[in-house]
This record gives structure tokens, C-alpha cells and sequence, in this order.
């Protein structure tokens, strides 16, 4: 069988199909796997070996995915990611059997729809993403193997190597920026806070992480650190800064793509959401064991955004001195 799955979005939301193809793999070694994605997260998507063919979304022509699709003769398509252009799209290629969840006037060109009703938040996303495999193979197994997205353990201390960091120090990162969808995040002050928590204990490094486009946060950061830390910017793509972060005993970050790439290599994550049901931790919790997340929701109410505060500093607190 020749799969395609459409998930040509965000970083995030593809890390958190990652565990789908792995199942299906498991399920149907057999089964030929195809994603179409955005160009940014190709690398990853092409690392992964659960998928075999990799289809970069050509978004300036609509008929250069129909041509693709035809050309792979698939059998079925899943579409994790619907919209309207992406079901046409699909439709006009002439794939069979086409699947969707069934939200937007875009399901009416598929030939089957899962009523999922995501914004009610019954489970988290990754969970909703193998309910729509579930479809295909009913036996499939909605819980996950960790970690999702395996580094070579020849890279697991880079991070140390790379930064100078002595090997029995424990490094903390930082990742300020992220793409605009999170609703809940820290400000670059209150993230500053936290660092100079970390670098203050003496057996701690704080470091800094920004993605190839943040240069000029990056630097703002720089100009306002004035306590020992580190900074690196992920110019080496997405599995090299998957292999650097891999070696960090904690990462801090709000509810985005690099939150995701943390949860997938399986490393303790203190993350932060909207306090909106649909924003919040309940749906897009990260894909590491429960009991390597901290999650928090940060409240608009600045009142109790000052209490939520006062929370993760006593976390981190405790982290640090344990």
C-alpha cells in the first residue's frame, strides 16, 4: 500500500505526527510511507526511518502537488492537516481513498471523515493524529514508544564539546523565540530571570538556544545577559540542534517547534501554554514521558500570571538545589 500523509504546516504540529508512520510501520513493514511537508522541516522528515518519500509543498502552485501525487500513484491518503486546498488537491490527483478528521467545509471532498472534535480537548494531539491510523488499521496502538526521534548516543554530549562546558556540569537551555502560534509564553526578561537562577548555583550552565532567523534576538538577548551563559544559534538544521539539546538536562521554552524536537528526543521539558483548553498543555503537550514534562499555563489576568510566576521560580528552585 502507498500511503500519503499532509502535514504541511508548522514544525510542531509535524513533529507530533512523527509517532503515526512509526505505528504504521510496525503494523505493515510493507506499507510505503509518504509525507507532503514544508520545506523547513524536510530535513526531518527525511531523518525519520519510518518514512520513505519525502513531498516538499510547492504553496506558489496549486497543480504541482496534483502532478506529484499522480505520479505516486497512492493508494490512500490521510490528511492530518485539512484545509480546503490540501483536500482538492488530493481529490483532483485522483486518490482513491482519501481521510480526514470532519471539521471545515474542506471534508466534503474526502472519502472518509473522522469525527474527532478536537477543540473539545479529550486527548492531546499526537493522540488524535493516531486516531486517524486508527481508521486504516484498527489495531493500532494509541500510546507511544519513547523516545520518539532516536539520537546517536555518539552525540549525546555535544553540547559540552561544542560549548566548552565541562563534562560533569549540568546545562540548562533557554529557547526565548518562537514562531508566533504559542499564546502563552515568558517574556525575554522573565526567561533572563530563570538563567541567572541557573548560573548562579555553580554546578549549572545557562544557555541560550535561537533558531537560524532569531539572530537579532540573539543579540538583544546578549546585550541584556550580564551573568555567565552561553548562546547557540541553530544554523546546522533541525537534527543537528536535535542532537545538541539532546545533552541538556532541562529545556525551557513555550508551547513551539523546538518545545516539540525536546519532547521527541525525550528530555525533560518545562513548557508553557495559553490558559485557553485549546491552547493548553492537555492538547499540545510535548511527546516526552509524563514525568519528564513540567507544564504550566499562563493566565492573561496579570494577577494571576504573577502567581504562575512565582510558581515556576519555586520549580526552578527546587530543580536546581535537588
Amino acid at each position: 500500500m502507498k500511503i500519503l500523509f499532509v502535514r504541511n504546516d508548522k514544525l510542531g504540529d509535524f513533529v507530533l505526527t512523527l509517532p503515526v508512520y512509526r505505528e504504521l510501520k510496525r503494523l505493515d513493514p510493507s506499507a510505503h510511507i509518504s509525507v507532503l511537508v514544508s520545506g523547513y522541516v524536510a530535513e526531518l522528515a527525511e531523518h525519520y526511518p519510518y518514512i520513505d518519500t519525502v513531498l516538499v509543498d510547492d504553496k506558489k502552485c496549486f497543480w504541482a502537488n496534483i502532478q506529484a501525487f499522480r505520479q505516486q500513484k497512492f493508494d490512500t491518503a490521510i490528511a492530518i492537516f485539512s484545509t480546503s486546498r490540501n483536500a482538492l488537491q488530493l481529490l483532483l490527483a485522483g486518490i482513491p481513498n482519501r481521510i480526514a478528521p470532519a471539521t471545515k467545509i474542506a471534508q466534503i471532498f474526502y472519502s472518509k471523515r473522522l469525527k474527532q472534535r478536537r477543540s473539545q480537548v479529550k486527548k492531546t494531539e499526537f493522540a488524535y493524529n493516531l486516531d486517524l491510523l486508527h481508521t486504516l488499521y484498527p489495531e493500532a496502538e494509541l500510546t507511544i514508544k519513547r523516545p520518539v526521534l532516536s539520537i546517536n548516543e555518539a552525540h549525546r554530549n555535544d553540547v559540552h564539546t561544542l560549548l566548552n562546558i565541562a563534562p560533569e556540569k549540568k546545562v540548562i537551555a533557554f529557547h526565548p523565540g518562537f514562531g508566533g502560534s504559542s499564546k502563552g509564553n515568558l517574556t525575554l526578561e522573565e526567561y533572563i530571570e530563570l538563567a541567572r537562577m541557573t548560573a548562579a548555583t555553580g554546578s549549572h550552565e545557562a544557555l541560550f538556544t535561537f533558531g537560524p532567523d532569531e539572530s537579532a534576538l540573539m543579540e538583544r538577548t546578549r546585550a541584556l545577559v550580564d551573568f555567565p551563559a552561553h548562546f547557540y544559534q541553530s544554523n546546522e538544521g533541525l537534527i543537528r540542534f536535535c542532537e545538541v539539546i539532546s545533552g541538556v538536562s532541562l529545556f525551557v521554552s513555550t508551547s513551539t517547534g523546538t518545545m516539540h524536537l525536546a519532547g521527541a528526543v525525550n528530555i525533560p521539558t518545562l513548557s508553557f501554554f495559553g490558559e485557553d483548553l485549546i491552547a493548553s498543555s492537555k492538547r499540545w503537550a510535548p511527546l516526552n514521558a509524563p514525568e519528564l514534562q513540567k507544564n504550566y499555563e499562563l493566565p492573561v489576568d496579570e494577577t494571576s500570571r504573577v502567581d504562575a510566576l512565582a510558581e515556576i521560580g519555586k520549580y526552578m528552585q527546587h530543580y536546581l538545589t535537588r
